[in-house]
């Protein structure tokens, strides 16, 4: 009777959305690494994995989403391996969730009602062909809280548009606002986020404001043989003028080459490229270093490839400034 009831719990509860959707992926990692300092090997395995849930009734007006992640280490929203070994496994959980409702639907508007724990800003934003085999550089400006947010929708033509406001409790005593808002036109991107609105108004002081833009080069150029696109993104300084928190590159590809340059501040510079010329397997290398100090590289070579569900990756990452030369071999699977 018990096993029945719970059949037909579950039955109605699926029966309650049009749609109920999963993916994510499974991955594992094991390596080798040298150190030159002490002469001294190590070995490491590293076990990853995120699921992520979806549903949303038969119109579409109401839904939720839910994310939950293993790792032993996470950069952003994008999960990266961990070498550990038995006696220092240590994995980490994260998560996220959101309920949303539509609250008014028409052709240039729609107005969305959201709850959860939500992140908004740029999370480690980078050129789109590093690896992570190296930290590359990166813009990270945001901010990811328990939340409540109203999103306005707004379509015309090529132009879009998304303003977010977010309401959210800092403090068991105080409320703060932050505000995000992302339009694209045409062949241009533009993104700004506000955020702790009310304290620094409060205060008498400006908002944070960290403002990102991208532009498609190819199509502003009329090139058809290829892509390039730049971008760039900034964090106000909230005293002084001089900036340190600042991002800007180029991505570019043609035909089966592919490529990213990109410098972050202070003084990270990184080049990523990877070509298909002998698919199946694709092949690739990326650098970052600092401007200020040349000897202090890393440098990292790959392959990857496809076997019927599982991508395969090598890889072979020196670095400079530690003196250590790592061999990774690592499987994942998506779903």
């Amino acid at each position: 009777m018990r096993k029945l009831l719970v059949l037909l719990v579950a039955l109605v509860t699926v029966a309650a959305f049009a749609a109920v959707n999963f993916s994510g992926w499974l991955g594992t990692s094991l390596s080798v690494t040298y150190d030159a300092s002490n002469t001294a090997t190590t070995l490491g395995f590293g076990v990853t994995g995120r699921i992520d849930f979806s549903a949303s009734d038969s119109q579409g007006l109401t839904g939720f989403t839910l994310s939950v992640a293993r790792s032993g280490s996470s950069v952003g929203e994008t999960l990266e391996m961990k070498d550990t070994t038995p006696s220092t496994w240590a994995p980490a959980m994260t998560w996220g969730t959101q309920i949303w409702q539509k609250l008014y639907v028409s052709d240039p508007l729609t107005v969305t009602l959201r709850a959860g724990l939500l992140s908004r800003g740029f999370s480690y934003v980078t050129g789109s062909n590093f690896q992570w085999y190296v930290t590359p550089p990166y813009f990270l400006s945001r901010n990811r809280t328990g939340a409540v947010a109203l999103d306005f929708g707004i379509k015309a033509g090529d132009l879009s548009d998304t303003l977010v406001l977010y309401g959210y409790l800092p403090s068991a005593t105080a409320v703060d606002f932050d505000v995000w808002n992302s339009m694209k036109f045409s062949f241009v991107t533009i993104q700004v986020l506000a955020t702790k609105i009310l304290s620094s108004a409060q205060a008498g002081q400006l908002p944070g404001l960290a403002v990102g833009g991208k532009i498609d080069l190819a199509q502003a150029l009329g090139i058809s043989t290829g892509s390039l696109s730049g971008y760039g993104y900034l964090e106000v300084p909230t005293s002084g003028f001089i900036p340190s928190n600042y991002m800007f590159g180029v991505d570019f590809g043609m035909e089966k080459f592919n490529g990213s340059v990109a410098f972050a501040g202070p003084s990270t510079l990184g080049f990523a490229v990877n070509t298909n010329i002998l698919a199946p397997v694709t092949i690739g290398a990326e650098v970052a270093l600092d401007v200020t100090n040349l000897l202090g590289f890393s440098a990292a070579g790959w392959a990857s490839w496809q076997q019927d569900l599982i991508s395969h990756a090598v890889s072979l990452v020196f670095n400079a400034a530690e003196k250590t030369t790592k061999i990774s071999w690592s499987m994942s699977v998506s779903f």
